[in-house]
């Protein structure tokens, strides 16, 4: 049975999570409650379903080299927030 490696993140990868601590604000405002696509420093795609998010960023750049995830809404933000100090 051959074994398979797990992939390394590259360079990117921390390059998206800079970019999207740097934009995080603005991706609540305008893409809350949607998932985003994020490589080489930009955001690639947003939408509602994450693999039609994924396949519209890959068009752009190596899948390896995408960060997605849902972007919170605002109100989810503030609810956390209000918990955490309780």
């Amino acid at each position: 049975m051959r074994q398979t490696q797990p992939r390394r993140a590259g360079r990117s990868l921390p390059r998206n999570a800079d970019w999207i601590t740097a934009h995080f604000e603005k991706l609540v405002d305008q893409h809350g409650g949607s998932y985003v696509a994020v490589g080489r420093g930009r955001l690639l795609a947003s939408g509602k379903q994450a693999v039609e998010v994924l396949r519209l960023a890959s068009r752009e750049v190596p899948q390896e080299e995408v960060s997605l995830f849902k972007v919170p809404r605002g109100e989810d933000l503030l609810c956390a927030l209000h918990l955490s100090r309780t």
